[in-house]
């Protein structure tokens, strides 16, 4: 099984809990390592800002057959604890909100992550979700690390100390 390394964690960490980082960039990697969000939760997921509070809708598959029950809850709320998760949520709704006031609204909906060129306000594409993080993890670690292990990192740190959220 691949995950990252230490020392890649370690800067990634302080990749988003910088104030210099790209704010986008840094919110998606963190909701990867802190939250464990897959790349359809991130892609499709609507936001809500409460309170200087970011709120996600998170996207949910339709049940398979024999699943009754959801594994997540459908409303991720970030907390304003520690102080890095509120400033980090802070420049990320400012770079937010000046996105979706130029983006070309064809229906009514608050995604959480915005198309490049801001022509719609439709799901962001695979690949540009995978460039998102590919340039949030070069500019922490100076190597592309893939979603998937970003992902399975998480759950390492996840069942290595019970608790992966912050």
């Amino acid at each position: 099984m691949l995950i990252c390394t230490d020392d890649q964690i370690n800067n990634l960490s302080r990749y988003i809990k910088s104030s210099n980082s790209d704010p986008e960039r840094a919110m998606v990697l963190a909701l990867i390592l802190y939250w464990g969000l897959s790349g359809p939760e991130l892609r499709c997921s609507t936001i809500e800002i409460i309170d200087g509070l970011i709120q996600i809708q998170l996207y949910r598959r339709k049940l398979s057959y024999g699943h009754k029950n959801y594994q997540r809850v459908e409303i991720l709320k970030l907390p304003s604890n520690p102080n890095w998760i509120r400033d980090l949520q802070k420049r990320f709704i400012t770079q937010w909100e000046d996105k979706y006031k130029r983006a070309q609204k064809s229906f009514p909906c608050q995604l959480l992550l915005l198309t490049k060129n801001l022509s719609s306000n439709r799901p962001i594409g695979v690949e540009a979700l995978r460039v998102i993080i590919y340039k949030g993890t070069l500019e922490a670690t100076n190597e592309k690390i893939p979603p998937s292990v970003l992902r399975r990192t998480s759950g390492h740190i996840y069942s290595q100390i019970g608790e992966v959220s912050i």
